[in-house]
């Protein structure tokens, strides 16, 4: 299709390129949507801020979150300022990479930068430490979300009652949770 609109002297836009990159990233093929972002640029159409979302997200779906953290970089070389978005796509990328410590660090520049964690976030950060059997860790975390203020909507209270039912008695020893549940 994308052919045939060349042949017929269509030229695509960003928002073409955009559905076609994000096609690629969905299905795993990573390479082609840097090739197609490699021809968006020679064509002197100007990537955006989901065109970075897609290939950032594609990069870390792979298991590429050092790459997606470079292509970073060039993102903001071109002018333009990370979103709770890619933040958010970032700490996920690390923590299923198993590298909890680079989403901290991620999380860390989001607030720094004056953008407040949201729920996806959060649940995010909680799921890893979960994940990697940092569980008090996690709790921690949990409650000092809810000291700070943090809404914990249904995503980061469902993950903590498959917490519960897996972790009795880490979590009766968590105070906030047990108030959570009362």
């Amino acid at each position: 299709m994308f052919q045939k609109m060349l042949k017929e002297g269509l030229l695509p836009c960003t928002v073409t390129y955009n559905a076609l990159i994000s096609g690629f990233c969905t299905k795993g093929k990573v390479v082609s949507a840097f090739e197609l972002l490699n021809v968006m640029e020679r064509r002197n159409c100007k990537p955006n801020i989901r065109t970075y979302n897609e290939l950032i997200e594609g990069l870390c779906k792979i298991g590429r979150p050092y790459k997606a953290m470079a292509l970073l970089r060039k993102f903001i070389d071109n002018g333009l300022m990370p979103t709770k978005v890619i933040f958010n796509i970032l700490v996920d990328g690390f923590w299923r990479a198993g590298n909890m410590e680079q989403a901290n660090v991620f999380l860390g520049v989001m607030v720094k930068k004056g953008i407040t964690p949201d729920e996806v976030t959060l649940t995010t950060i909680l799921r890893g430490y979960y994940k990697i059997g940092n569980i008090r860790y996690a709790l921690e975390l949990f409650e000092g979300s809810v000291k700070d203020g943090y809404l914990i909507g249904p995503r980061t209270f469902n993950l903590f009652l498959d917490v519960l039912s897996k972790e009795v008695e880490i979590v009766e020893e968590n105070a906030t949770f047990g108030k959570l549940l009362i």
